[in-house]
């Protein structure tokens, strides 16, 4: 036996358009995530640099060219290019020294738009 229509329609579940816009916006939050994705994994190597560099001279009066080459070098062995010696500085103190350096990593997102991160990074020396 069938039953009479009534004339309403409930909906059940997601519609081709709403269905669209959330695979629009999930694919935006993935591309966003994949690009960020190196930038952090940088971070965090950039980040070990400045520890060990900072462990290795720790005490030790040394000159700020002379730590920017020791930092240089491992960031050449990681092949990370973006980082260069105007954005390093020692701060010198009484009884210790800080490594300090700012950089700004930035990559395409979607035609025109680019994700910019700003990173500080200090360390005691």
């Amino acid at each position: 036996m069938r039953r009479p229509r009534t004339g309403k329609f409930n909906q059940q579940g997601l519609g081709l358009i709403s269905g669209l816009v959330t695979l629009s916006i999930a694919g935006l939050l993935f591309i966003f995530a994949l690009r960020l994705f190196p930038i952090y994994y940088n971070y965090f190597s950039v980040r070990d640099i400045m520890r060990d560099v900072a462990r290795e001279n720790r005490g030790a009066n040394v000159s700020q060219t002379r730590l920017w080459r020791s930092i240089e070098k491992r960031l050449n062995v990681n092949g990370i290019d973006y980082i260069n010696a105007s954005n390093f500085k020692v701060i010198r103190g009484k009884n210790v020294n800080w490594l300090n350096l700012k950089y700004e990593a930035r990559t395409p997102y979607l035609w025109n738009i680019d994700l910019v991160a700003r990173f500080d990074i200090r360390e005691k020396s």
